[in-house]
C-alpha cells in the first residue's frame, strides 16, 4: 500500500518545510513505498536563507518527499508562526531511529 499522507508544509521564506515531528517522520518513510526515486532533505536556517533568493534551491528543497526542518532556530520560527507541531529533525536521529 502508497503511504499518500504527507504533513501540511510550511512556507518560510519560499522553502515548503514539511510541519512534522521524528516520530510521524520515521512512521511516514516506515510506511512509504519508494517505488519512484525520491529524496528527503534537511535544510538548515542557513540554507533556507539562500533558497530565499535561489530559485534552483528552492525548487530542490521543495521537490523533496519531506523537507524537514535541520536545527531549532527554523522550529522556533515556525511555532512563533502558530505551528505548534513542528519539531526539528536532523537526519542523525531520524537514521536512528530507522536502523532500531
Amino acid at each position: 500500500m502508497q503511504y499518500t499522507e504527507e504533513p501540511e508544509r510550511i512556507n518560510i521564506f519560499g522553502v515548503n518545510v514539511s510541519n512534522t515531528t521524528l516520530d510521524e517522520t520515521v512512521d511516514i518513510i516506515r510506511r512509504y513505498e519508494f517505488n519512484n526515486a525520491n529524496y528527503i532533505s534537511f535544510p538548515s536556517t542557513d540554507i533556507i536563507g539562500m533558497a530565499y533568493k535561489n530559485y534552483e534551491l528552492q525548487k530542490i528543497l521543495n521537490g523533496a518527499l519531506l523537507t524537514l526542518p535541520d536545527g531549532k532556530i527554523t522550529e522556533y520560527y515556525a511555532r512563533i508562526k502558530k505551528f505548534r507541531k513542528i519539531r526539528a529533525v536532523s537526519g542523525y536521529w531520524l537514521m536512528k531511529c530507522l536502523l532500531k
